[in-house]
């Protein structure tokens, strides 16, 4: 879709990167090893750097607590997959919100 992608396959890894490059939007899945998504998200939100990186949860787990928690600790968005490609396309274009 023309975006740069940069992956992590687990938690500190991409606070590290989320830090380190600050990028615009950043897909967070909450089942990371190590530290876990919402542990990211309050790490990336208790720095400086992380202030103005949109934060989207990208997950398995529908569940209405794990909901709260998402937005409690900085996310803006909590997707529920599989997401297709037209939101996830919608969601990184203009910010609009998807289907949970």
């Amino acid at each position: 879709m023309g975006h740069r992608v940069l992956e992590a396959s687990d938690g500190l890894t991409a606070v590290q990167i989320a830090l380190a490059l600050e990028p615009d939007v950043a897909l967070v899945d909450l089942g990371l090893p190590g530290l876990d998504g919402f542990e990211v998200a309050a790490r990336v939100r208790g720095d400086r750097r992380g202030e103005k990186i949109r934060l989207v949860a990208i997950t398995g787990y529908g569940l209405e607590e794990y909901r709260s928690k998402a937005m409690q600790v900085g996310f803006q968005e909590y997707v529920v997959k599989p997401i297709n490609p037209e939101d996830l396309a919608a969601l990184l274009a203009d910010g609009r919100s998807v289907g949970a």
